[in-house]
C-alpha cells in the first residue's frame, strides 16, 4: 500500500491470502484421497481379472487341481468364487463322461 494509513489492514490481507490457499489444499487432499482409492480399486480389479483368466484357462484344459489351487489362493469376490467353485465341482462330477478331459 503506497498511502499511509493503508486502506487494507494486514489482518484482512492475510485472511484474503490464506482463504484461497486453504481451499486449494483441501481440494488437493480430497482429490488425492479419491485418486489413491481409485488406484487401489483398479489394482484389486486387475488381480481379480488375472485370477479369473488363469482359472478359466485351467478349467478349459481340465486342469482341475490347478484351478482349485488358484481359487483357494486368490482374493476373489464371493459371488465369483462361488461360481468358479460350482463350475469346478460340476467338472469333477462330469469328467469321467467327457472324453476330451482324460
Amino acid at each position: 500500500c503506497t498511502l499511509v494509513p493503508c486502506k487494507y489492514e494486514a489482518k484482512v490481507a492475510f485472511v484474503s491470502f490464506i482463504s484461497p490457499m486453504f481451499v486449494l489444499l483441501l481440494d488437493f487432499y480430497f482429490t488425492r484421497g479419491f485418486a489413491e482409492d481409485l488406484h487401489n480399486e483398479h489394482s484389486k480389479m486387475r488381480q481379480v481379472i488375472l485370477a479369473a483368466e488363469n482359472i478359466a484357462a485351467c478349467l478349459s484344459c481340465f486342469d482341475l487341481s490347478q484351478a482349485e489351487a488358484i481359487i483357494d489362493s486368490s482374493n476373489l469376490p464371493p459371488p465369483l468364487r462361488g461360481t468358479f467353485t460350482d463350475i469346478l465341482l460340476n467338472l469333477h462330477m462330469y469328467r469321467p463322461y467327457l472324453p476330451q478331459s482324460c
